[in-house]
């Protein structure tokens, strides 16, 4: 009885994060995760049916006795075995021979593995809650790491071992694409590495292969224009258009934002401290509202994003006000449609500009 115990729990550790995934996955999706599985390229996985209000423990043994298990063995060609390992550094540990168990628990293995584990932890902390199967396989890792650095007695092969890592990691993967992460969290997760054993899988080609992008999503929250009057206080089209605006952006990855009237540099914007939610806000005053105004924003790797605004033709639309000088614009604070309305389309392609990273 206590032998069976053993290998239930053992087989439970292997495939948590498939269970999560199977509970979590099935009728949740929104429309953006499911646009995210098209661009997904890893293999799917087909489970067997498993009553859903049973307990984890008892789902893994319907697997076991399902005999999922030996399916899943002999289904697995497409991770490399560690004699297809082919990597430098890889050749320089294993010389051509099997992998062996202090392979994985010695030396540089042990503690790139280690260090992957602590930076997988420190990223489930801080992604977003709302992404549940992301945290839950990054949880996984991290326990999966553990488990065969630190468990003599787990019940698998060294080769097995690295698959397990493996899957594990193109689970976190497939869950971040999925789920639509912050484009930060997924570069985060793009720059952990599982250690020269791994380092040319499957897995971990497709997690560096798979790109995000840049897309800081700049947008007015509020927005004032002024227009002086002449000596009368009656109306001049002549005079100058001042803009007084509230940007919000996404700062996660944000290293640099600038504003361009008519192509030409205007001035610098300093990016305060995103809120818990990721969001920065800035407020700029008397820009140029007769130029076609361009914030422009570069990451961390130097992608670039733009988006371009033109206040001026649009104002005829609104009263202008001969007490205040102001325009009487029907937009409150936070009311998106100011964005919409001042965005500049004439040539879109130039106009907001997505580049991808190689990063």
């Amino acid at each position: 009885m206590i032998t069976a115990l053993v290998v239930v729990m053992v087989v439970a550790l292997f495939f948590i994060p498939e269970l999560v995934d199977f509970q979590f996955g099935a009728g949740s999706e929104s429309a953006s995760s499911r646009s995210a599985r098209q661009v997904d390229k890893a293999p799917t996985v087909d489970l067997p049916a498993v009553p859903q209000k049973e307990s984890p423990l008892a789902q893994v043994s319907a697997l076991l006795d399902s005999g999922y298990i030996d399916r899943l063995v002999q289904e697995r060609s497409g991770v490399p075995s560690a004699a297809a390992l082919s990597g430098t550094t890889a050749e320089a540990i294993l010389g051509g021979r099997a992998v062996t168990w202090p392979d994985i628990r010695e030396g540089a293995v042990r503690n790139a593995l280690y260090k992957a584990r602590d930076e997988a932890a420190a990223l489930a902390s801080s992604i977003s809650v709302q992404h549940v199967n992301s945290r839950f396989g990054l949880v996984s890792l991290v326990s999966g790491i553990d488990a065969l650095l630190t468990n003599t007695q787990v019940q698998l092969q060294p080769e097995q071992a690295l698959q397990y890592l493996e899957w594990l990691s193109q689970s976190v993967t497939n869950a971040m694409i999925r789920e639509g992460v912050e484009r930060a969290d997924f570069l985060a997760w793009k720059k952990i590495d599982l250690g020269p054993l791994l380092e040319n899988s499957r897995a971990q080609r497709e997690k560096l292969e798979y790109t995000l992008a840049f897309n800081p999503k700049i947008e007015i929250e509020r927005v004032s224009i002024m227009q002086p009057g002449d000596k009368w206080r009656r109306y001049s089209p002549d005079s100058n258009v001042n803009v007084y605006v509230t940007i919000r952006l996404r700062n996660r990855d944000v290293k640099r934002l600038a504003v361009y009237g008519n192509g030409t540099f205007m001035r610098e914007v300093l990016v305060p401290a995103a809120d818990p939610e990721g969001i920065s806000r800035v407020f700029l005053s008397e820009l140029d509202g007769k130029k076609i105004l361009t914030f422009k924003a570069w990451d961390i790797n130097g992608a670039i994003y733009e988006k371009s605004y033109f206040f001026y033709p649009k104002l005829r639309h609104f009263s202008w006000s001969p007490a205040t000088f102001f325009f009487e614009l029907p937009f409150k604070q936070g009311d998106l449609n100011a964005d919409r309305f001042f965005r500049y389309h004439s040539d879109p392609a130039k106009r907001e500009r997505k580049e991808y990273s190689v990063f």
